[in-house]
């Protein structure tokens, strides 16, 4: 709490030997009937504020400062004149002229009724101050600017040595640590210490040394023991950053600064010093280094995919670009035509399962996968998987490999409430690495009751292992255990990403253990949820043909000939009738004139896209089907198809099973 000014009177003797040597500005008032009079000031005071003292000397501080419409100096200068708390000014006005610049202002009583109002340019530090919220070397240009205006208090505080309460009440409002040392003794500690250090003043400063049991073990001083003035020999001044530890058990970092201080005849007798408390400053570069390596990091993982993605993908075109040029040849015989065909087939299978994986993750990290739960038959399931995996091990000539499927349940508690399609693809993206890093020996798959309410799926191989400094990443995308240019294996590095991701959306957990050189097991859990699904009537069998549609209408809205040939074969063998629009409004006249029951449409078409020609579908007041179809499959897509008006959506490349399942549907009146 300051004192009031009347406690410390000041000897004019005093003020005239150290007013001109100040390097504060000092103004000079004369208390006189509630008006403070100026009467005087030094040089610079005129230097800071550019205005000559000596025509304002008899003026009151109303008419010599009129002050700004919004701030209130006058009223601040008499505040603490009269009570030497000191403030902190942005401007001041003279003469209809602005003066710009932060001061800090505090008064001395030198006599009764006259008061020396002294104030300090503060406004590098203020610009220091918004310049530290910037970057690293910002940083470094505040720390230097900080540097200069240390030694500058340190001059200060030379000159205003014969006045020691004065500078005690300048350090007790600035949050930095000020102390004075002599010797031994620490003379002066400024209330700062106890917020940065959480250390009672008063015991420091019985004991100075004591500090140093705050001090960080892995930190060491320049100089521990501040007593000696020896160290000033052949430095100007030290500095150290170092850590403390606070009571309560966190940390902050310090910057010391130590200066000599001279007395009258030059004699070094006495050390001063300012510690700042960085820890902001530290957290800021510490970030900006995680950042750095976190972006350089992220460039080389995205090198890495997209040299991988390019090799992922111009391997499958180089076959169906390749073979499809080799099936032009007139010479080319039935055998090797069909051996060309299924390498396109193959290959084509192939991009198009790399596609699927992009889109899958890029869904699944925009939330966007939708979960559809239903019965599913997991032992059916597992029958499906272990035909699919046989034929693909004969295919890739691994026929040292030997499948063992695992079944815990009998067929009719098999039957589960789960996403069928998400599981499949898990349990596949788990059987296609476990044959792509195995050679020989067994992959087992399958489940086990973890207990009555949870089922636990794996596929357990016997390859080449997992090493333990790899482990943390085979879930993370587009990274994999064999990075680089010799990479043996191939892949995408998503299909882990990809079954992790649709495990957390079937609320479940994932997991792996591996030993190098002896295999991987990756396990997932689910819940388990038994589902009841009613039988065929005895006189009902199953339908082994395909759908025949006679007497039904479609349209097909596709400009492209080659897609449209191609869903003409699929649609050929229905009987329906088939209808083409090769645009949108062609599409719309249509839609208006006759009669169809479905419409696909192709979003992508010229003079109005597919979406437009289904709005005005629906404004005209038509409700016929349409089946959105088209090569956009990102995420959103199915809700902008299905906001415009479209009943349903497929993505290109069309899936000829999936497309007469969706047809069947609408052509049968369901929803």
């Amino acid at each position: 709490m300051a004192k009031k000014l009347s406690d410390n009177p000041v000897s004019a003797t005093w003020l005239d030997g150290i007013i001109h040597s100040l390097p504060l500005g000092v103004h000079l008032y004369e208390l006189k009937e509630d008006q403070l009079i100026f009467t005087g000031a030094n040089k610079t005071a005129d230097e800071i504020l550019g205005i000559r003292h000596s025509k304002l000397v008899g003026m009151t501080l109303q008419k010599a400062f009129p002050p700004l419409s919004d701030t209130e100096i006058p009223a601040q200068y008499k505040k603490v004149a009269l009570t030497g708390i000191a403030f902190e000014a942005e401007r001041v006005n003279y003469e209809d002229q602005e003066i710009s610049g932060a001061f800090q202002v505090y008064a001395v009583q030198t006599a009764p009724g006259k008061i020396a109002v002294m104030f300090l340019d503060i406004t590098k530090k203020k610009i220091a101050e918004e310049e530290l919220r910037g970057n690293n070397e910002e940083l470094r240009v505040l720390n230097e600017k900080l540097e200069l205006q240390n030694r500058e208090l340190q001059q200060t505080y030379e000159k205003l040595k014969a006045s020691e309460e004065n500078f005690k009440q300048l350090a007790d409002n600035i949050v930095d640590i000020f102390w004075l040392r002599e010797g031994e003794r620490l003379i002066y500690l400024s209330s700062a210490f106890e917020k940065v250090t959480g250390r009672k003043r008063e015991e420091t400063m019985q004991n100075p040394d004591s500090i140093f049991n705050a001090l960080h073990p892995e930190d060491n001083l320049t100089h521990r023991f501040f007593g000696d003035l020896d160290i000033f020999k052949n430095e100007e001044f030290i500095t150290d950053q170092f850590r403390i530890i606070k009571p309560d058990g966190s940390i902050r970092w310090i910057w010391s600064r130590i200066f000599p201080v001279y007395n009258r005849q030059g004699k070094l007798y006495r050390m001063a010093g300012i510690a700042s408390d960085i820890t902001l400053q530290k957290d800021l570069e510490s970030e900006l280094r995680l950042a750095k390596d976190k972006a350089q990091e992220s460039d080389r993982l995205k090198s890495t995919f997209l040299a991988n993605i390019s090799h992922e993908i111009r391997t499958p075109m180089n076959g169906i670009i390749g073979f499809a040029s080799l099936l032009t040849r007139t010479a080319t015989n039935d055998e090797s035509r069909n051996r060309y065909i299924e390498i396109i087939n193959k290959s084509s299978d192939q991009l198009l399962h790399i596609i699927d994986d992009l889109i899958d993750i890029s869904k699944i990290e925009a939330n966007q996968v939708q979960v559809v739960n239903n019965p599913c038959d997991i032992n059916a399931l597992l029958d499906e998987i272990h035909i699919f995996y046989s034929r693909e091990l004969l295919q890739a000539e691994k026929n040292q490999i030997e499948l063992i499927p695992v079944y815990s349940l009998n067929n009719e508690n098999s039957i589960i409430i789960t996403d069928g399609l998400r599981l499949r693809q898990i349990i596949g993206n788990l059987m296609s690495n476990a044959i792509k890093f195995t050679e020989k020996g067994t992959i087992r798959f399958g489940y086990v009751m973890e207990d009555k309410d949870h089922i636990k799926f794996f596929v357990e191989d016997s390859g080449i292992g997992i090493d333990p400094s790899k482990s943390e990443i085979v879930f993370q995308p587009f990274r994999q255990v064999d990075e680089g240019d010799a990479r043996r294996f191939g892949g995408t590095g998503l299909g882990l990403s990809i079954s992790l991701g649709f495990v957390k959306m079937l609320r479940g957990r994932m997991w792996h253990e591996s030993v190098p050189g002896k295999g991987t097991s990756f396990y997932f859990i689910l819940p388990y949820r038994s589902a009841v699904v009613p039988e065929h009537p005895a006189d009902s069998p199953l339908e082994i043909t395909g759908p025949v549609w006679d007497g039904k209408r479609i349209l097909i809205v596709e400009d492209d000939d080659l897609n449209f040939e191609y869903l003409n074969a699929i649609l050929e063998p229905t009987s329906i009738r088939i209808d083409r629009a090769k645009d949108g409004i062609q599409a719309v006249d249509l839609c208006k004139s006759d009669a169809f029951d479905v419409v696909l449409m192709d979003i992508r078409i010229p003079k109005i896209d597919g979406l437009q020609a289904t709005r005005i579908i629906r404004e005209s007041g038509i409700t016929i089907p349409v089946i959105a179809q088209t090569a956009f499959a990102m995420t959103n897509d199915r809700d902008k198809c299905m906001n415009a008006g479209c009943n349903d959506y497929i993505s290109k490349p069309v899936n000829k099973d999936a497309l007469i399942e969706i047809l069947s549907r609408y052509l049968a009146g369901e929803p």
